[in-house]
């Protein structure tokens, strides 16, 4: 029998119940977001769940700022559309 190796133990791959754990965990509004936080910066992480978290949080930014994004476009036009409007009258 090999002896435990904690470098290799940080190289195993996530089992399906470990995965749909992190997804499920990481739904949560605010407690998510530190997992996420502490899986994607922590030291002692296993690596596949520290790309797995470094992922989801790039997406989330990405989501997040094309969120803004299209709040600021539909903004401006409802101002521009309710200035035309109101010239109207």
């Amino acid at each position: 029998m090999p002896a435990y190796n904690p470098a290799l133990a940080l190289r195993e791959p996530l089992s399906v119940g470990s995965f749909l754990g992190m997804l499920i965990l990481s739904s949560l509004p605010l407690v998510g977001f530190i997992l996420l936080l502490v899986w994607a910066f922590g030291g002692n992480v296993n690596q596949n769940k520290q790309n797995l978290a470094r992922a989801y949080l790039l997406l989330s930014l990405i989501t997040l700022a094309i969120g803004i994004i299209i709040t600021i476009v539909s903004f401006s036009l409802g101002v521009s559309l309710l200035d035309s409007l109101y010239s109207y009258f």
